[in-house]
């Protein structure tokens, strides 16, 4: 029997990852328990990256808590973080600072990220 996750990943395999599907996706994850966590993790590869790119794009707060509380997935989005363009990472720390996440793990790894990449808020 198909859970909620696959559910999900197969909808937006079929229909593309739209911000609601992307935000239940995430509801989801943070209710699952560790072990579909990791099984999801390990078999969802390429979908599983789009629905962090779209969480990231509106620093959706379901996925920032689970970067912070998660280590598996906390070193994903570190991959997906580290390909990211200097205007890309400002914006989403513009976004987190606004949603009052700027003490999550993801905005240090984006703070990390921009002065490595030395963007205009490298000196942050």
């Amino acid at each position: 029997m198909r859970g909620k996750l696959e559910d999900l990943l197969s909808r937006a395999r079929r229909e593309g990852v739209s911000p609601k599907l992307c935000a239940d996706f995430w509801i989801a994850m943070r209710m699952a328990d560790r072990g579909e966590r990791e099984r999801i993790y390990a078999e969802a590869g390429n979908d599983l990256k789009k629905l962090i790119g779209e969480g990231l794009s509106y620093a959706d707060e379901d996925l920032v808590a689970l970067i912070d509380s998660d280590l598996t997935l906390r070193e994903i989005v570190r991959s997906v973080v580290d390909f990211m363009e200097a205007g890309e990472l400002e914006a989403l720390l513009d976004r987190l600072i606004e949603a009052g996440m700027e003490r999550s793990s993801l905005a240090g790894m984006v703070i990390s990220r921009l002065r490595r990449s030395g963007g205009a808020r490298a000196g942050i």
